[in-house]
């Protein structure tokens, strides 16, 4: 075996096969090791992808939640802004904008109708009846709308009224202009007539607009001074003939009226109660109520009687009054010396509704109801209460929840003669400790 391993090619032959073997084994580790490496780097790019993964899914989730966040607050401000216009967008106003938007159309059909009288025969008619009816609706929404909505704060300033003269100066001023620009301006955007004063027929079309206007305005004060719904109900014939409806009446007396006469004086004072009863002629309107009169230092308002829900809304109406006035206090006392205050009694019941009257007619609500209301409103002074209602009207109504009635017993009312249970109206959630709480 020596004398084998000692022969110089045995030699050269086993270094050979040793170098060989050492040559496969070292391949055989770097191809392992690159197996490995392989391995290695497969597994941090699958490592790496799912951490791109999750910051993508993460980036996305986070997108999503800023996209929901800005959305919601679109969707929030937007209810806000809806919420806002709501709260501007009040009954009264509501009532103001029909009103307006009626004679808007009525003024428009006239001035539409006169065009077509006044043009020559061989004018496009289309043209004149838009022409026409353009005129006459910016007119009146002009000047009606200055009227409703901006003529209470220019001719009463710090709750007085300009002089007679200064009023029908502004009103002039602001009709003319109006009239003078929708009579320039659309024939010449319509017809292509040159905005002229001069031009023929501007003074029939002068007076005609001045004439409409006066009867549009006339109108709009009427409806003022009667109210909507008796106009309509007096245009309509609603209630030519008598007929019996359920309603709720509500009797406000402000307080100590005729001391306040003697101390500021009558004509103050009559200022002081107009602007009172222009406050709170509004919020019954906005309470779904209506202003059936005013009598004296009085006012009386009335609701159709409806579901329990809806007659909590001349509940609310006395509050809400009461707030009223006690967001104008520093105004009333700095234009009027004083800050008046009010009883009322409300109560509900049939009431006959219907005309009544010869050259001067109204709609005249009649009935037991009436006079119980007004006797309800009489009883606040021997109680020392300020808000008394019924039980029957009481029954018929969802207490609103921060409202406590309390009993103060039957009452044996003047002209009655059975007892009738009233109910102290105050804000609060609790028993007061005395009486009957509903």
């Amino acid at each position: 075996m020596l004398l084998y391993m000692q022969d110089p090619g045995r030699k050269a032959l086993m270094r050979g096969f040793t170098r060989l073997i050492a040559s496969g084994a070292r391949t055989h580790y770097h191809l392992a090791h690159y197996d490995m490496l392989r391995s290695t780097a497969g597994s941090r790019k699958r490592s790496l992808t799912r951490v791109d993964r999750t910051i993508e899914s993460s980036r996305l989730e986070e997108l999503q939640r800023s996209m929901s966040s800005r959305s919601a607050r679109t969707i929030s401000v937007t209810s806000a802004a809806q919420r806002a216009l709501a709260l501007r967008l009040t009954r009264s106003t509501l009532q103001r904008l029909q009103l307006l938007a009626l004679l808007v159309v009525a003024s428009a059909a006239a001035g539409g109708l006169y065009s077509v009288i006044r043009a020559p025969p061989d004018v496009n008619w289309v043209v004149q009846v838009a022409t026409g009816a353009t005129i006459g609706g910016m007119i009146s929404s002009c000047i009606i709308g200055f009227e409703l909505f901006g003529a209470g704060q220019l001719l009463e300033r710090g709750g007085r009224r300009l002089p007679l003269v200064t009023a029908v100066l502004l009103r002039t001023v602001v009709y003319g202009v109006v009239i003078m620009a929708a009579l320039l301006i659309f024939p010449w955007v319509y017809s292509g007539n040159e905005p002229s004063p001069f031009r023929p027929g501007i003074v029939g079309d002068i007076v005609f607009s001045i004439a409409a206007t006066f009867l549009f305005v006339s109108l709009m004060s009427v409806t003022q001074l009667i109210g909507p719904r008796v106009l309509g109900s007096l245009l309509t014939g609603r209630y030519y003939y008598p007929r019996e409806e359920e309603r709720i009446v509500l009797f406000l007396d402000l307080v100590d009226s005729t001391s306040i006469a003697e101390r500021i004086g009558n004509v103050r004072f009559h200022a002081m109660l107009s602007e009172t009863f222009t406050r709170l002629s509004r919020v019954v309107t906005d309470f779904g109520g209506e202003v059936y009169r005013y009598v004296g230092d009085a006012l009386i308002a009335t609701w159709p009687l409806g579901t329990p829900a809806e007659n909590a809304r001349a509940i609310r109406c006395m509050f809400a009054c009461r707030d009223a006035l006690d967001a104008a206090a520093s105004d009333l006392m700095d234009r009027h010396g004083h800050i008046p205050a009010f009883r009322a009694g409300i109560h509900s019941g049939p009431l006959v509704a219907g005309e009544i009257g010869g050259f001067k007619r109204e709609i005249a609500l009649v009935g037991d109801t009436m006079n119980t209301a007004a006797r309800i409103e009489q009883t606040c002074r021997t109680t020392g209460h300020a808000l008394l209602a019924s039980k029957l009207l009481l029954d018929r109504t969802v207490k609103p929840a921060n409202i406590v009635a309390t009993s103060i017993g039957g009452h044996l009312l003047r002209g009655k003669s059975e007892r009738l249970e009233l109910f102290a109206l105050e804000r609060g959630t609790t028993d007061r400790g005395h009486g009957r709480t509903r």
